[in-house]
């Protein structure tokens, strides 16, 4: 049921900023802490994470951030290393946001570093991208 609380507030998203949005987030994160299925609980601290930062707001910024590392930690306890990067990449694309590149290529290259395929995702190959482009600008 996880994968379908998720997909809601995702299509939601995606069809634009709709107030009733974070309110179908929540009852998702309430159905995970209620029932303990955890499995899919780091995409949707993610997907919580990416409507906080559409606010814009700095306390947003930080919000989102913090989502996104506590969704990091637990995707590393569940060994799911996909949605680590997922996260690793939400959160350089965040810093590269703020300016802070350097900080953007530490929290990237770790996670890229410990695959070993799936190579041709299109979330590997996007975060690969994103670490080319900050290593290049880091040498320029």
């Amino acid at each position: 049921r996880s994968f379908h609380l998720v997909a809601l507030p995702r299509g939601q998203a995606l069809a634009g900023p709709r107030p009733h949005t974070r309110a179908t987030i929540e009852e998702a994160l309430a159905w995970c802490e209620r029932t303990g299925e955890r499995w899919y609980l780091p995409e949707l601290l993610r997907l919580k994470a990416d409507f906080v930062r559409a606010t814009g707001s700095g306390a947003a910024m930080r919000e989102a951030e913090n989502l996104c590392r506590q969704a990091m930690a637990l995707a590393h306890r569940q060994g799911a290393l996909a949605w680590e990067l997922r996260l690793a990449t939400n959160l350089a694309e965040s810093c590269v946001g703020i300016g802070q590149p350097g900080q953007a290529l530490d929290t990237l290259e770790p996670v890229l570093a410990r695959f070993t395929e799936g190579f041709g995702t299109i979330d590997f190959r996007h975060a690969s991208a994103l670490a080319s482009r900050l290593r290049l600008a880091r040498v320029a």
